[in-house]
């Protein structure tokens, strides 16, 4: 693993000496490649037991999986960067005992996805469809895990609609942040970094280094929110838990000891604190409940 970083920090360091457009180009192109995992064991359960479906929208068909009874209200679950689906299979048993109707999507770039690279606009495009198909009753609900709470609050903003619960299993905050340690690992160049960044303005629209999840996540219509981190992740800071607690009003900081940044999607107490949350019922849920009573009367 030391001689490729190696080999990449010296490809990287030569062609921005050489070309840093190009270098910038090809920094921008590597960012977004995704790692595709196998799924663990435990994972394979939940997408073995719920029903897989594919939505034809978009540059390619997104995968989905859904559980629970197809009446019930709508939770979606979003995972991280480098996952898919199933790494949410813990979380998605616990609120279809609920009586939630689960959806969990494979992103572009992971899991089923043909693609192997991707960026957080053309995964929030792909969420918006999701949602968009679905058409839940309802404000939309969803728990997010790592960058996927990043792609949820992206989504959210650029696609505005009525929100109910937000639930965090952490997030990242600063993106100008994950670009900076990219370069550092790399060894990309000032100018060839800058590069980088303008070929990704043109994708956002904007300065994508510029850009603070938990400022976005402020301006979201969400009715309650709740951000779950342990104190000693080694990927994601606590700091940014923090951030969004005290950015945020009408939210909550559960902190979660030496559950760890992946490990905690099967943590039994983070897994009690989503299902604590979201049994006090909102009014996505109330809604719903209203609807169902007014039509057997």
């Amino acid at each position: 693993m030391k001689i490729v970083l190696i080999l990449f920090r010296t490809y990287y360091r030569l062609l921005s000496f050489l070309s840093p457009k190009l270098a910038g180009k090809q920094a921008a192109r590597l960012f977004q490649k995704a790692r595709k995992k196998a799924p663990r064991s435990r994972e394979l359960a939940f997408l073995e037991e719920a029903r897989h479906h594919q939505l034809s929208e978009g540059a390619e068909p997104l995968h989905y999986y859904e559980l629970g009874a197809s009446e019930n209200p709508v939770m979606f679950l979003v995972h991280g960067w480098e996952s898919h689906a199933g790494s949410m299979g813990a979380i998605a048993d616990r609120l279809v005992k609920q009586g939630y109707r689960v959806i969990a999507p494979d992103l572009p770039a992971h899991g089923k996805s043909a693609l192997s690279h991707t960026n957080l606009p053309l995964m929030a495009e792909a969420f918006n469809s999701l949602i968009n198909h679905i058409q839940p009753e309802g404000p939309v609900s969803v728990v997010s895990h790592s960058f996927g709470s990043a792609v949820t609050t992206y989504t959210l903003d650029q696609y505005p609609r009525e929100i109910g619960k937000l639930v965090y299993l952490t997030s990242p905050n600063q993106i100008g942040d994950f670009m900076r340690e990219f370069q550092q690992v790399i060894g990309l160049s000032e100018k060839g970094f800058e590069l980088m960044v303008k070929h990704f303005e043109g994708i956002f629209g904007i300065d994508p280094s510029q850009i603070r999840i938990a400022e976005l996540a402020k301006e979201l219509p969400y009715q309650e929110f709740m951000i779950v981190h342990d104190q000693y992740d080694k990927v994601i800071p606590f700091a940014n838990a923090v951030a969004f607690h005290n950015t945020l009003p009408n939210s909550q900081l559960v902190t979660a000891p030496n559950a760890g940044h992946y490990r905690m999607l099967w943590n039994p107490q983070v897994i009690k604190a989503v299902s604590d949350f979201m049994s006090v019922r909102s009014s996505s849920v109330r809604k719903f409940e209203q609807e169902e009573m007014a039509l057997s009367a």
